[in-house]
């Protein structure tokens, strides 16, 4: 349960606190700027990945999360930039609401995964 919560912090940080507004705005518009928004990301989930996974487990736990949130927010930015510029807030915020489910459940799938290895050292299931 705590690396769940501490996850879900490295996420919320590499999402929202790490982002400025160019990247919040841009990531819809270039596969630059969305690039550069989930690479941030991916730093932010490294540095927390690092406290939970054995080395060997971080690198692939980091890239896949970081290619799934790329292709989630490729699709939910377009549709959310269209619904806020469409100044329909209520369909904009239900679109963030649902960005944050999708990315939450991949967080939660990849860290079942890799937590369920045999591999998987007991010591970090005992403390995480």
């Amino acid at each position: 349960m705590h690396s769940i919560i501490i996850l879900f912090f490295a996420h919320f940080s590499g999402d929202f606190i790490f982002q400025g507004n160019k990247i919040a705005l841009m990531k819809s518009k270039s596969l630059k700027w969305l690039s550069l928004h989930v690479l941030i990301y991916m730093t932010a989930l490294s540095i927390a990945g690092f406290i939970i996974f054995p080395i060997e487990y971080l690198m692939d736990f980091v890239i896949i999360n970081g290619v799934l949130h790329w292709i989630t927010d490729l699709i939910t930015s377009r549709i959310n930039a269209r619904l806020y510029n469409n100044e329909n807030k209520h369909w904009f915020y239900i679109g963030i609401g649902f960005d944050q489910f999708i990315h939450a459940v991949c967080l939660i799938y990849t860290y079942e995964y890799y937590s369920s290895l045999d591999s998987f050292p007991y010591f970090f299931q005992l403390i995480f």
